[in-house]
């Protein structure tokens, strides 16, 4: 793009292009790089979300891997509770109708956020 721009003056220079051209030409290229710009800065930014994403699933997949192999061998509830407590930040237990009285014990809304790992952590 700035071999273009330099271009656009070596015409200019050479009569070429008239003043008016010039500057829609200019205005064009001009366009063109900010355009260019504003690209590579989402790319980039996509690029480091990405790279984030992938550090974090390196470190939840272990510690998962972990919760589900020991929470079977765990004797007592708090160390059930720990061991889900060092995955899960909280869980929203949500039940619209009792349960007891119209026979369907599962009618509920179980919602688990995940802990994730914070900027520190990598």
């Amino acid at each position: 793009m700035e071999k273009q721009r330099d271009n656009i003056y070596d015409l200019l220079e050479k009569k070429v292009y008239t003043t008016d051209v010039f500057l829609e030409r200019t205005k064009s290229i001009d366009n063109k790089i900010q355009q260019s710009k504003e690209n590579i800065t989402r790319i980039s930014g996509e690029i480091q979300r990405n790279t984030r994403m992938e550090q974090d699933r390196k470190i939840i997949i272990p510690r998962t891997e972990h919760v589900l192999t020991e929470y079977p061998k765990a004797k007592t509830p708090a160390e059930k509770n720990d061991l889900l407590k060092s995955v899960i930040e909280k869980v929203v237990y949500t039940k619209n109708v009792n349960a007891r009285w119209h026979g369907k014990p599962d009618d509920f809304e179980l919602i688990l956020y995940p802990k994730l790992p914070k900027a520190a952590d990598h």
